[in-house]
């Protein structure tokens, strides 16, 4: 590592072993140190379980639709960031086209079934939306789907990465009777995601 990465600083957690039968440790590292001249950090246990602490604490918030909760934690609103492909377009029908999103981290956790107030960004200009995530029951989806309405916009992106900035979470996804139903529960959904989302 030395030699071929120039290491200056390793940085090491308190319980890490490495080498053959795993003999290797923070204390081998500072031997070594002084015969090839880098610095040796360790993380403290404390400091590596109050991370361990923080993530199970954000996956549980987002796994119980405690976004607020989340994005305290995480000191920012929870991200979503994928490419844009084609879906069946019923929202276009209704006056609201969405942006569906596909998802390319297969370790990403999606968030519960629901919609979402928040915001994305688009080839660095920022802009209001409300978001789905779920399985559209009122058009018979299938699958779990993210897509997002985004206000003020009317380009094609298809195919082009972009990412959605959880904001609030607004309610639980439901069927409505019909898509007029359901357009005008969609009008309550984006006024109310157009009031509590700040672009500032």
């Amino acid at each position: 590592m030395v030699k071929q990465l120039h290491v200056d600083t390793i940085v090491i957690g308190y319980d890490h072993r490495f080498g053959k039968h795993r003999e290797g440790d923070f204390h081998s590292l500072v031997a070594l140190s002084k015969e090839f001249h880098f610095h040796v950090q360790e993380i403290p246990a404390s400091e590596i379980d109050a991370i361990a602490i923080s993530s199970t604490r954000i996956r549980k918030a987002l796994s119980n639709k405690q976004l607020n909760d989340a994005n305290t934690l995480l000191g920012k609103p929870y991200i979503l960031s994928g490419i844009v492909v084609e879906g069946q377009k019923i929202g276009r029908t209704i006056g609201f086209p969405t942006a569906n999103l596909e998802i390319q981290d297969p370790y990403k956790l999606i968030p519960p079934s629901g919609v979402y107030a928040g915001y994305c960004d688009i080839e660095n200009v920022r802009y209001k939306m409300v978001c789905n995530i779920g399985t559209r029951p009122t058009v018979n989806g299938e699958g779990i789907r993210v897509e997002a309405h985004i206000f003020d916009f009317d380009k094609s992106i298809y195919g082009l990465s972009i990412s959605l900035f959880l904001v609030q979470y607004l309610r639980n996804e439901q069927k409505f009777d019909s898509l007029e139903s359901l357009k005008a529960q969609i009008l309550i959904d984006a006024q109310q995601a157009q009031s509590l989302v700040s672009l500032d």
